[in-house]
């Protein structure tokens, strides 16, 4: 039998990554993404894709919601099979199902508790529950190594840039390799290891999120040195809405860099996102499992020393569920900077973990 591939998701919209891969009696789903964003597209989470039980295995690519936020729901709906991704990557859906679990809890909890609902009552899309039993399932595979997630098909990880444990997923059955790209990582990000290539591919399935924009070659610092001088003019407050996973990380280090830089003054950095300061915890792991020697080169600046996690000025709350970071420039640190060796830590550069601060 000739391997068929199915788009369940992620075909004419870019959330809700799904991929129905059938050879010879295997069927292995390429994600598990949650449909974001208008409702028409969030509807189409209630109608089941697949018949769950029938699947023998999830691989992911990532740990964002838009490509493993539906494995609760497919548990629920009877899959019982494996879920294969890399270490970082069941670290993050760690912390990040549990969450979607509760915001799918609260917001049922909401509508039934005002009325603003056709359905009686409003029910949550997955439970925490669901998100602890999928978790159970989640099989932990390094980069490189070889798997068999179903009879007649091997795969492999290799590392995508993007986000930390983010994966390019090679899967052979047939005769017949195909790549799947994932989410595609920048070159030269500062927290980021660069994307591997790919060698060859029967087939290829490529993310094309971005279409035909370019990304501007620098990483934004010159925005962000302009952004915090500004408000240090104005002894204000720079309020920065940050996705908690990976782009909260990278802008943090950049913070750090442009102060040891000396480009920026040292200011007190709030991070409001609990979810945030988990994914912090994440990337201060060193040598996570069965990973390869990483980039040696000292003088990596860690995250801000005097970085405050989930102890934000009060008018943040309910801004942005996601997570923020304030920069306040109304009391500068004394204290010096401090630079730490980055430690090797799957496919994204680690810092040591953050002394303890309690907020003046």
């Amino acid at each position: 039998m000739t391997p068929q591939l199915t788009f369940l998701g992620a075909a004419g919209t870019v959330t809700g990554s799904k991929f129905l891969l059938e050879s010879n009696g295997a069927r292995v789903l390429l994600e598990c993404g949650l449909f974001q964003g208008a409702k028409s597209l969030q509807e189409r989470n209630w109608t089941p894709p697949v018949q769950a039980s029938t699947l023998q295995a999830v691989l992911l690519s990532h740990a964002h919601i838009d490509h493993s936020g539906y494995l609760p729901r497919l548990v629920r709906d009877g899959f019982d099979g494996s879920i294969f991704c890399s270490p970082a990557t069941a670290d993050l859906i760690g912390i990040m199902l549990p969450d979607a679990a509760r915001l799918s809890e609260e917001e049922a909890e909401f509508r039934n508790r005002t009325g603003a609902t056709r359905h009686q009552p409003a029910l949550p899309l997955f439970t925490e529950a669901d998100a602890t039993r999928a978790l159970g399932l989640v099989r932990r595979v390094a980069f490189g190594d070889a798997f068999t997630p179903a009879p007649g098909v091997t795969a492999r990880l290799s590392m995508s840039g993007h986000i930390l444990g983010a994966s390019v997923v090679q899967v052979t059955t047939a005769g017949r390799r195909l790549v799947y790209s994932g989410d595609l990582g920048r070159y030269g990000v500062a927290v980021m290891r660069d994307p591997d290539p790919v060698s060859e591919a029967d087939t290829l399935v490529i993310e094309s999120t971005y279409g035909n924009r370019l990304h501007p070659s620098d990483d934004g610092r010159p925005i962000l040195v302009e952004a915090v001088q500004r408000a240090v003019s104005r002894r204000g407050i720079l309020l920065v809405p940050a996705f908690a996973v990976g782009r909260t990380q990278e802008l943090l280090f950049l913070i750090a860099e442009l102060e040891t830089a000396g480009q920026i003054p040292r200011l007190d950095v709030y991070l409001d996102s609990p979810m945030a300061a988990a994914a912090n915890a994440i990337f201060s792991r060193p040598n996570l499992p069965a990973m390869p020697p990483f980039y040696t080169t000292p003088g990596y600046a860690a995250s801000p020393p005097h970085l405050i996690q989930n102890a934000a000025p009060s008018v943040t709350a309910g801004i942005n569920r996601g997570g923020s970071l304030w920069i306040d420039s109304r009391r500068a640190i004394e204290r010096d900077f401090i630079t730490k060796e980055h430690q090797p830590c799957e496919n994204a550069f680690c810092w040591p973990s953050l002394p303890p601060r309690q907020p003046a």
